[in-house]
């Protein structure tokens, strides 16, 4: 995939205006540079009589497919602040260069890490939303937000998004038949139509035991091998920024970026991008993590 006009991929990313060319950090994160609830929706907050409406509706008529940011802002949701290369939570000036104090001395298959927020709350039930109940209009709106992050973030580091492409990781076959839909690639699409990028479903996935079944050390093992990378679906990217919903222990992202990179594209242009990720671990790494057991809703979906 080429560059359109006179826009060309650079690495290190250049800041936008800056005439020395001159890398932009990856302290210009979340937790340095805070957006809000309204930066990653597209469309305004309802009125008085539309809030008043909806609630009729809710109240009397049992209308319950609420959109996702109408359920953020009644909660008063704000993005909390994480970490730019793993995603974790983290406070004020606890990133550098580095990363954060739980992944700094932790090798990770991508370059930068961006993700909405923590699964839990209304993130946690839109994500099961679409997977159980293939609501695709809450997975299109929750994929718009990560669009939207996704705007924010390439524009920080100053990534030109002709030169981007989006990878849903994908489900397998018999799973998308049980569930009557690819939750990752509904997520993708809508990333895609609002950030302005193409995406391209350029990884394979064999089929393995459900993630949710397993030790976070049997997760590792469960996923090795089982992603493949097909680079002439992608093109020719600068930046190939690979889709999932939720960051558990990160075996499978972890797998699927090496996937990834193994078909050719070198770690510095690859981004991981999820729509939540499990505060359940606060390590680097991929083992010792306690995970605990799904509820009833969530046993058997999660992959």
């Amino acid at each position: 995939m080429g560059g359109g006009g006179s826009t060309r991929f650079t690495w290190p990313p250049v800041a936008p205006g800056n005439d020395d060319h001159q890398p932009s950090s990856p302290n210009d994160s979340v937790a340095q540079a805070p957006f809000t609830l309204d930066d990653l929706l597209t469309r305004p907050a309802p009125g008085r009589v539309a809030r008043a409406v909806r609630e009729v509706e809710r109240v009397w008529l049992g209308f319950g497919a609420r959109g996702v940011g109408d359920r953020l802002r009644d909660t008063g949701w704000a993005p909390p602040p994480a970490c730019w290369r793993c995603g974790g939570l983290v406070g004020p000036h606890e990133t550098d260069g580095e990363g954060c104090a739980a992944c700094r001395t932790t090798r990770v298959p991508w370059d930068r890490f961006v993700r909405l927020g923590v699964y839990e709350g209304v993130l946690r039930e839109a994500v099961l939303d679409l997977k159980l109940s293939s609501w695709r209009r809450i997975g299109a709106e929750l994929g718009a937000m990560m669009g939207r992050r996704l705007v924010i973030e390439l524009g920080r580091a100053g990534v030109a998004r002709e030169e981007v492409v989006l990878v849903p990781i994908p489900t397998t076959h018999r799973r998308r038949l049980s569930r009557g839909v690819d939750h990752t690639l509904v997520l993708a699409r809508a990333a895609a139509r609002i950030a302005g990028v193409p995406f391209a479903r350029a990884l394979t996935r064999a089929h393995r035991p459900r993630q949710t079944t397993l030790s976070a050390t049997d997760r590792a093992s469960n996923v090795r091998n089982t992603f493949g990378y097909l680079p002439d679906t992608a093109g020719d990217p600068g930046l190939v920024v690979v889709i999932d919903d939720v960051r558990t222990t990160g075996a499978t992202l972890r797998a699927a970026c090496r996937a990834v990179g193994a078909g050719g594209v070198p770690r510095e242009r690859i981004w991981a991008c999820v729509a939540a990720v499990s505060e359940t671990r606060r390590t680097g790494g991929d083992q010792g993590v306690k995970i605990p057991p799904p509820d009833a809703r969530e046993r058997g979906c999660r992959d």
